[in-house]
């Protein structure tokens, strides 16, 4: 008989990668995908009936949705709403694993497994360092805010939510020794590493030839790209300062910039760059379907990683490394690790520790050639090495363990 599997993400199930790329990847294992998420709009369920696999939306707006997670900080109160929906769920769908997607649902969805007294063994999916995260989220929050999101407690709650599960999902082996470091109680627990490897058949087949012109004012010089939200915990603001010095001193690179701008940095990002914009370096597109995102990457000559080094972006690689080695392009990275040890390992880009060796990454690929060689060699190692279809066999032994 054909296993069942859970999957739970508080999202919208659609933009998530890496969940879509997860539930692809259990049905190609030959597993029954029952999902579990959030509906935003009514356009997120359009093509629901394409689906090879069951889908449960829980209309919820965004907004109360993210005004509902500040408050838990203090209340509980989306402990118990995601609680309540999971039982619901289990009640619907009769499966043999839940699979959730971040440590704050971990809690809730194995007390949800045992109210309905449910023999079911629980995965919870780390998409990040997540008490990390939340400190940072909440830097740029209001005093009241701030005082209800209670980031700290997250610290001191990360061991009840990790050991209430039966296996870990991390985004690198590195994460894995933190946690364990962090919770030795957790030393015994099975863990597997699933990086956000590209599903490379998968993208391919959603890629559609888009025509893109871009006017820069020095079109001969080589165009740099970096593709994600526009922040200073990105990277993007230094980003903007390197450039500025480089175009003072007469060297004069174009950056393009894609994907939404941070809202509370909204003001920061337009004073940053009316620099650039007034020389014509600069262009933001604000939004992209991931089905043109070849066609715009295809107009750069390099791709820019610029995260700022912390314990949540060292937690493993970020997606767009490996959408940028598709694209045959050299990468400039900071100095966060995992990133690191991929393009230096693949000799496929740079990397920068602070605004001088950043400024001088950038010169250094204005070579042409270098870049040619360099996002050869990155196209290259993505189809030997990186594409996520070589973690089924992982992914399968760790199903077979728990639900045997």
């Amino acid at each position: 008989m054909t296993k069942s599997i859970g999957i739970f993400v508080d999202n919208n199930f659609n933009h998530d990668i890496r969940v879509n790329r997860q539930v692809f990847q259990y049905i190609r294992l030959g597993y029954k995908v029952c999902v579990l998420c959030f509906e935003y709009t009514s356009k997120d369920s359009k093509y629901d009936d394409n689906h090879p696999f069951d889908i449960c939306r829980i209309r919820l707006s965004k907004k109360i949705r993210n005004g509902l997670k500040i408050l838990d900080g203090r209340t509980n109160i989306y402990y118990h709403l995601t609680r309540y929906l999971v039982g619901n769920f289990l009640k619907s769908y009769k499966v043999d694993l839940l699979h959730v997607h971040d440590l704050y649902l971990s809690k809730p969805s194995a007390a949800a497994i045992k109210k309905n007294a449910k023999h079911i063994a629980l995965i919870v999916d780390l998409h990040e360092n997540y008490p990390e995260a939340v400190k940072h989220y909440a830097a740029n929050m209001k005093t009241l805010t701030k005082w209800f999101f209670n980031s700290i407690r997250w610290k001191k709650k990360e061991k009840s939510y990790l050991t209430c599960c039966q296996a870990i999902v991390t985004l690198s082996t590195d994460f894995k020794n933190q946690l364990i470091k962090r919770n030795p109680e957790i030393k015994n627990h099975k863990f597997i590493s699933l990086p956000n490897y590209l599903d490379i058949a998968k993208f391919e087949t959603k890629q559609q030839a888009k025509k893109v012109v871009l006017d820069w004012k020095n079109p001969e010089n080589p165009v740099f790209v970096y593709f994600g939200v526009i922040a200073k915990r990105r990277g993007v603001n230094l980003t903007i300062e390197a450039f500025n010095h480089l175009h003072l001193e007469g060297i004069k690179p174009n950056l393009l910039l894609i994907g939404p701008i941070d809202k509370t940095e909204t003001i920061l990002f337009q004073k940053d760059s009316i620099f650039l914009k007034n020389n014509g370096a600069i262009q933001h597109i604000p939004w992209i379907d991931i089905s043109e995102l070849k066609s715009y990457l295809n107009l750069a000559d390099v791709a820019l990683c610029p995260l700022e080094k912390n314990k949540q972006h060292e937690s493993g690689i970020a997606n767009k490394i490996f959408q940028y080695m598709y694209c045959s392009l050299p990468i400039i990275s900071s100095s966060c690790k995992p990133q690191q040890d991929l393009i230096e390992e693949n000799q496929i880009g740079s990397i920068f520790h602070d605004l001088n060796s950043y400024k001088n990454a950038i010169k250094k690929h204005f070579d042409h050639e270098l870049n040619s060689k360099m996002g050869k060699r990155a196209l290259q190692s993505l189809k030997e090495k990186y594409d996520y279809q070589t973690t089924d066999n992982r992914l399968k032994n760790l199903i077979d363990i728990l639900i045997t």
